[in-house]
């Protein structure tokens, strides 16, 4: 297809052509009118009706320029079947060969951004969204987050079975971690057996989410002749003043530190915001990677308190997990619905503690209870009418009630609820 430079300069010739071949034929015309009439018009015609010499010229002059316009235009009408020869066919053909041209290089550009074996994007096409990507959060302030995921022992895979195998088990991964990933989502081969995924206007917390759905998606049936097929999962959150460069490195740390851990698992870094007490789990029978681990270090001595604190760990470890499983909806909510009960009936026991002690702080310890408490139900309320995903449950978790309250908040009473349990001691006597 030509270039639109050149159709333009083939046109403008064309134009050129036509309108010297009717300037001459209408040219010739009128000279041969001219020459056949002018005795006649100036010595008959002009005398007759009282016109002198002068106005005569001039008239004549007026009526050769009238006549050869209005023949210019009968004449190109009738060679290119319009008054201008034959511009506008060729300026709609221009147009016609300018949407062809874009329609090929928009082709051309998907053609050379797509990973030919896998079909998913290649890593040129991430390069340009990353950089795309990171100025728009720069200057709007929108979240992204990135997941980079490597297929577990796969050169184990390519020595053992050959490439046509491992080609084979490159595409199922592809095609499965396509169709669980979101219509926001970008996923791209980075190379070798290694993709990454881009979360526009997604922040830490449903990344993670959504890298434990994929994880679990990959290895849920196995892939011919290979078997069961894992994947690690490294992800983190693009943060404002870094290279898009950086935020990969921080996501490849974590894909190591997933495989240092035995594989099959996802690692995900936040350096403003890691919750205290999430961790992986190191060989599990069935893998469930999203753990809140009760820590002996946590214990603060006092029975009721650690007793409920272990016991919130245990069902916010289990939903989390079931989210990230993609449970039922339904399911979920009664989850969700349970967690909020058993948070509010800890807060009560422990609010009752609290009083029995004396601790001073304990009115706006109360108050901080009440705006969990109203944040859990509505947070509740929003998942079961599917306003809110599960990475806003995550975060409140793993966040406000976890890391913030229970670890940070509650030691505040701690040295003083401990001290008012301990028997008070007697006076000695000699």
């Amino acid at each position: 297809m030509e270039t639109s430079d050149n159709s333009y300069r083939k046109t403008l010739r064309q134009l050129l052509r036509r309108n010297s071949a009717v300037t001459l034929v209408v040219g010739l015309a009128a000279s041969v009118i001219v020459y056949g009439f002018h005795d006649w018009f100036h010595g008959v015609l002009l005398p007759a009706i009282g016109v002198g010499p002068a106005l005569a010229d001039a008239l004549g002059s007026f009526l050769i320029i009238a006549f050869a316009t209005v023949g210019v235009r009968l004449a190109s009408y009738a060679a290119f079947r319009d008054p201008f020869y034959g511009l506008p066919r060729d300026v709609e053909s221009l147009r016609q060969d300018k949407r062809k041209l874009a329609d090929v290089l928009k082709a051309t550009e998907k053609v050379a951004s797509i990973d030919r074996l896998t079909g998913v994007w290649n890593r040129h096409y991430f390069e340009e969204l990353m950089a795309n990507e990171t100025d728009r959060v720069r200057r709007h302030g929108h979240l992204l987050s990135l997941l980079i995921i490597d297929i577990d022992k796969f050169k184990a895979v390519n020595d053992s079975l050959g490439h046509a195998a491992g080609d084979g088990v490159l595409k199922a991964v592809a095609q499965r971690l396509g169709l669980t990933l979101r219509s926001s989502d970008s996923l791209c081969r980075y190379g070798g057996e290694e993709f990454v995924v881009v979360c526009p206007d997604t922040p830490l917390s449903t990344a993670v989410v959504l890298a434990e759905r994929l994880r679990s998606t990959v290895c849920a049936a196995p892939v011919e002749p290979a078997g069961t097929v894992t994947v690690s999962i490294g992800v983190a959150q693009y943060h404002a003043g870094e290279t898009w460069g950086q935020c990969l490195e921080r996501a490849d740390a974590m894909l190591y530190q997933a495989k240092e851990r035995g594989r099959n698992q996802v690692q995900y870094d936040s350096d403003m915001t890691e919750p205290a007490g999430l961790s992986a789990s190191e060989a599990p029978s069935e893998p469930q990677v999203l753990r809140l681990e009760w820590h002996p270090s946590y214990a603060c001595g006092i029975d009721q308190i650690d007793k409920d604190h272990i016991t919130l760990f245990a069902h916010a470890d289990d939903l989390l997990n079931a989210m990230a499983f993609a449970k039922p909806h339904a399911e979920l909510c009664g989850k969700v619905d349970f967690v909020v009960q058993e948070v509010q009936a800890h807060f009560a026991r422990e609010e009752a503690i609290l009083e029995r002690s004396g601790w001073p702080g304990t009115a706006i310890h109360q108050q901080h209870h009440r705006q969990l408490v109203r944040k859990a139900q509505e947070l509740a309320d929003n998942f079961r009418q599917q306003k809110v995903d599960s990475g806003a449950v995550f975060e409140f978790l793993a966040q406000d009630l976890i890391a913030k309250h229970i670890l940070l908040g509650d030691r505040h009473y701690f040295a003083h609820v401990v001290q008012s349990q301990m028997p008070a001691s007697g006076t000695d006597t000699a």
